[in-house]
């Protein structure tokens, strides 16, 4: 799934996602992990509904800190792509109550970054300077190189002011794919489960 998904594949994707998710026994960790990928599929490929369908059920169905904060970064990302800053708020609440009762800090430091995408692409980059900062705290203290690197390219993007590195670039899906239909309409039917 997760190849697929660097792939461009929407389709393959969201079938090998879903497989899994079928799979797994029901409400358990494996199931609600897919859920978090099916739904970041789904923002990979501009299905933005269908991504905070999925991210929610997640958010809303587990107490798992390390399954929760993916989420809610993720929901956060989402909302923003559809231009919902009170989703972003309330999410980033949530978000950083999950990270003061949790003791994860890559799911922490993690959480801050996709904060921060999330925030600079809502446009306000007083935050995103405070979510890096956060980010970056964490890498340093547990050497998280990977996102080290990526929150110093925001951080110093911000600084010149070069364009928005968050803009997502959704990969060509193929939404007459019978593939890519039944798996984004099985993520937005989450929201009425």
């Amino acid at each position: 799934m997760v190849t697929a998904n660097q792939q461009g594949e929407l389709a393959d994707a969201l079938l090998h996602g879903w497989c899994v998710h079928d799979l797994a026994a029901p409400n358990s960790e494996v199931q609600f992990e897919t859920l978090t990928n099916l739904a970041d599929s789904a923002l990979q490929g501009g299905f933005f509904d269908a991504s905070i369908s999925g991210f929610d059920y997640v958010i809303q169905r587990t107490t798992l800190s390390r399954l929760r904060l993916p989420a809610i970064g993720g929901g956060m990302k989402a909302a923003s792509y559809k231009g919902s800053r009170e989703t972003v708020d309330q999410l980033e609440e949530l978000g950083r109550a999950e990270v003061k009762r949790s003791a994860l800090p890559h799911e922490s430091a993690k959480f801050f970054f996709c904060a921060a995408e999330a925030r600079r692409h809502l446009g306000d980059e007083q935050s995103v300077s405070r979510l890096i900062s956060a980010t970056l705290d964490l890498a340093d203290a547990f050497g998280f190189h990977e996102l080290r690197v990526r929150a110093g390219s925001l951080l110093d993007a911000r600084r010149k002011n070069r364009g928005d590195l968050t803009t997502l670039q959704p990969y060509a899906a193929d939404q007459s794919d019978p593939m890519v239909k039944d798996g984004i309409g099985r993520l937005c039917a989450l929201s009425h489960a």
